[in-house]
C-alpha cells in the first residue's frame, strides 16, 4: 500500500511540475521585427506575427528588416533584445525600453543601438 501511495504521490508531482514548464514555454515567446512598413517599434505589423512584444517577449533585430526599429515613446519593454550583426536600434528624446534580461548587440562583427540625446 505504501508503495502505490509513493507512486501516486510521484505521478501528481511529475504531472504538476509538466504543467509548469509547459506554462513557462507557452509565456515564452520570441517576435522578430521586420520593418516592413516603417520604423515604429509600435507598428505591428513590423513584426513576426504582427504582435508588438512585451516584457514577456525575446526580440530579435534582423539585419534583413527594410527598415530598422525606433523607440519614441515611453513604456516600451522586451524580455531580451539581440540586435543582429548589420542591424540597428534607435531610441529617440522621450523614447525608452526597458529590458528585463539580455541585451545582444551584434555577433561578433557589428550591430548598433544608438540613443539620441536631447540638445
Amino acid at each position: 500500500m505504501k508503495n502505490l501511495l509513493y507512486i501516486l504521490r510521484l505521478k501528481s508531482t511529475l504531472l504538476l511540475l509538466g504543467v509548469i514548464v509547459l506554462t513557462i514555454n507557452v509565456n515564452a515567446q520570441t517576435k522578430s521585427w521586420t520593418g516592413g512598413i516603417n520604423t515604429d517599434w509600435n507598428t505591428a505589423e513590423n513584426w513576426i506575427d504582427s504582435i508588438i512584444p512585451d516584457i514577456n517577449t525575446d526580440v530579435v533585430i534582423e539585419a534583413s528588416a527594410k527598415y530598422f526599429p525606433v523607440v519614441n515613446t515611453l513604456g516600451d519593454s522586451c524580455k531580451s533584445l539581440l540586435i543582429r550583426d548589420g542591424a540597428t536600434l534607435d531610441i529617440q528624446p522621450g523614447g525608452s525600453l526597458f529590458i528585463a534580461g539580455n541585451l545582444t548587440i551584434g555577433e561578433g562583427i557589428s550591430g548598433s543601438l544608438n540613443c539620441v540625446n536631447e540638445t
